[in-house]
């Protein structure tokens, strides 16, 4: 579960990271 949460906070980072 960690993980997928992870892997969510990751892409939501680099979406707003652009």
């Amino acid at each position: 579960m960690i993980r997928c949460c992870f892997c969510i906070w990751i892409s939501l980072n680099a979406e707003r990271a652009t």
